[in-house]
């Protein structure tokens, strides 16, 4: 069966027969829930065709046509007579939540070899994924390269980096208050990291949709809110003159804004 399965694309269209048997295991799973008499019948072609791919995926030998064309190749299939979205295998396994697949030797080796950068988008083509060809160098410098930042291992050291920057640049502030309502220069720091923070969340929600919104993500944006509201309110302290009961108000406020992040860590007594 598995043979059978594999030659089923032939020569030219082989590459797509493991992504074939994903989208077999979503219609059966959807026909299991549509026709209950046959439940069980539909469950087990899907537990059968996502074991299929893994096998085909597994037993294949030349790890340049699995990664880059059974595995990051993005097909389409036609419903209707018009063209789905295109995927490939990687996301496809995913969003069904195969974990077969996603278990299997050669899909773990993709996951790798993406996340190191080994293999990269083409420049020409970004729908398409080539061999990082300076992976196997010994040089330190050779991979300092800003090209390097596509790749996810990269991309997560920098944004914890980014993160740590901006822990100590809130510390800071908070361990040294203005009476006089005077924005000195780490705040300014501080809020253009926030500024860049909100651009980054925003420009993902409108890349992904409402599909992006999480928890932990809804959780930054009411932290970036109150420091944008502190930093409003800092404004408006500074519309008063010195000495004025306005200024003195509206900067404790501003404070109290910005130290709202740290009440969770504040335990009564």
């Amino acid at each position: 069966m598995i043979k059978a399965a594999k030659e089923a694309g032939g020569s030219e269209y082989g590459a797509c027969v493991v992504y074939a048997l994903l989208v077999n295991k979503r219609w059966f799973k959807k026909q299991a829930s549509l026709e209950l008499w046959d439940a069980d019948l539909h469950n087990v072609r899907a537990v059968a065709s996502e074991v299929i791919a893994k096998h085909i995926i597994e037993l294949e030998e030349d790890q340049e046509y699995l990664l880059q064309d059974v595995l990051l190749k993005r097909y389409s299939v036609m419903v209707d007579g018009e063209q789905t979205q295109p995927a490939n295998v990687i996301e496809r396994a995913v969003d069904l939540h195969a974990l077969r697949v996603t278990g299997s030797s050669g899909y773990q080796k993709c996951v790798n070899y993406l996340w190191r950068g080994w293999l990269v988008q083409d420049e020409n083509d970004p729908s398409t994924f080539v061999d990082y060809k300076k992976k196997d160098n010994t040089r330190y410098w050779t991979h300092v390269d800003p090209d390097r930042m596509r790749a996810p291992v990269y991309q997560n050291a920098t944004q914890i980096i980014f993160s740590l920057v901006y822990l100590a640049l809130f510390s800071q502030v908070i361990a040294t208050v203005n009476p006089k309502g005077e924005i000195d220069i780490v705040e300014v720091i501080l809020y253009v990291f926030t500024f860049g923070f909100l651009c980054d969340e925003f420009s993902k929600l409108w890349k992904v949709g409402r599909y992006y919104i999480g928890f932990w993500n809804v959780f930054n944006v009411v932290l970036y809110a109150l420091l944008t509201t502190s930093l409003v309110t800092r404004f408006i302290a500074l519309s008063y003159q010195q000495g004025e009961h306005g200024r003195k108000h509206y900067n404790e406020l501003s404070y109290n804004f910005l130290g709202m992040p740290l009440l969770p860590l504040i335990k009564p007594h």
